[in-house]
């Protein structure tokens, strides 16, 4: 038995300040040599922080999207065709998984529901009956461990896309053409809603919010106005609770997507091409502002990275009754993992629930 002495202080290297905001970019210059960078984005005015080269290499020259963030590999993932992408926002190390290339397969997007990361596949060797597939995937290996096909019928011939994960009703939902896809990934049960099918209205990205289910839209109708909305639609019927019509104007008259949310400043935040708009979800405050812009230059996803938690300081022992959780990895101030046994030295221990505290361990 050791003991451990919790430090009410913060880890400099990932809590530079509360959450952090992260776009990828891409830049062709170089038709040769494309270049891609992981870009921290200040919240209030598109300045970039930090601009990270990635040395991964991606052979669709697709940067990797569908980001998402796990918590308990202190990791930004994403995907580019059949790579996966990895970035340890601890250490800053890059690493791929390739997952296999089938002909007539191709991957979409990512979720992590209950530390399980799952992706999409669409297997269209047969072109009369596409094949579509949430898979199971080790996240350190990239190996399938579960594959489960899908028996919503989806006309637009695409993987469900912009998944969210309902942590409440432990549901993955995802959105093809104007099919809402629901999966159960405790009880297997698949569900779908119809969104309404309107003339010049499609449908984009999903979020979840306290349990509310958004979906952005857009209106075509005046090829001079379009009319970009966020929907609350009811999970049960696919029925349109609330709309909420856009002020900012997307120049690529896209909707914005890849949306993350703002714990913090009760915002959901969005792109469409260089901009970002923001949107207070209590009093619908909205704002935008622009990432710079270079002809070469293309911007992805989004992705928040959250903030660290630290207690007040505590002598207590691993093996005390009070601990709620015992401690699963653990990493050194120069972000290299080391064994959670460690003795006389300040560490930052994770634990399951995605938390993390730096502390002196006694031996």
């Amino acid at each position: 038995m050791y003991k451990i002495i919790f430090l009410s202080i913060v880890f400099i290297a990932l809590n530079g300040y509360s959450q952090k905001l992260y776009t990828i970019s891409r830049d062709n210059y170089n038709p040769d040599n494309y270049r891609y960078q992981l870009l921290e984005i200040n919240r209030d005015d598109g300045y970039i922080i930090q601009a990270i080269d990635l040395n991964s290499e991606f052979p669709s020259l697709n940067s990797p999207n569908s980001l998402i963030f796990s918590k308990e590999s202190n990791e930004i993932i994403g995907i580019s065709d059949n790579v996966i992408f990895k970035f340890n926002v601890l250490n800053n190390r890059e690493s791929t998984i390739i997952l296999p290339d089938n002909a007539f397969t191709n991957y979409g997007d990512l979720i992590i529901a209950n530390n399980k990361l799952f992706i999409t596949s669409r297997n269209y060797t047969d072109p009369d009956n596409y094949i579509f597939s949430f898979l199971q995937v080790d996240i350190n290996s990239g190996e399938i461990q579960n594959t489960i096909e899908l028996e919503t019928n989806l006309p637009e011939l695409y993987s469900p896309e912009s998944l969210v994960f309902n942590s409440s009703s432990i549901e993955i939902i995802g959105i093809s053409g104007r099919e809402v896809v629901i999966y159960n990934i405790v009880n297997n049960i698949e569900t779908s809603i119809n969104l309404p099918e309107l003339p010049f209205i499609d449908y984009g990205d999903l979020i979840i919010n306290e349990n509310k289910l958004l979906i952005t839209r857009r209106n075509y109708n005046n090829p001079n106005e379009y009319i970009h909305s966020l929907l609350e639609i009811k999970l049960v019927n696919g029925a349109i609770i609330d709309v909420y019509d856009f002020k900012t104007i997307f120049s690529s008259l896209n909707s914005p997507e890849s949306f993350v949310f703002d714990e913090e400043l009760n915002q959901i935040i969005g792109i469409s091409e260089n901009k970002i708009v923001k949107l207070d979800v209590n009093d619908y405050r909205e704002s935008s502002f622009n990432l710079p812009v270079r002809n070469s230059v293309k911007y992805g996803d989004l992705i928040f990275v959250p903030r660290l938690q630290a207690l007040d300081i505590e002598d207590i022992s691993l093996d005390d009754d009070n601990i709620i959780s015992k401690p699963i990895k653990a990493y050194n101030l120069l972000g290299q993992e080391v064994s959670v046994e460690t003795k006389n030295q300040i560490i930052i221990l994770r634990y399951k629930d995605g938390t993390a505290k730096k502390v002196l361990s006694k031996g």
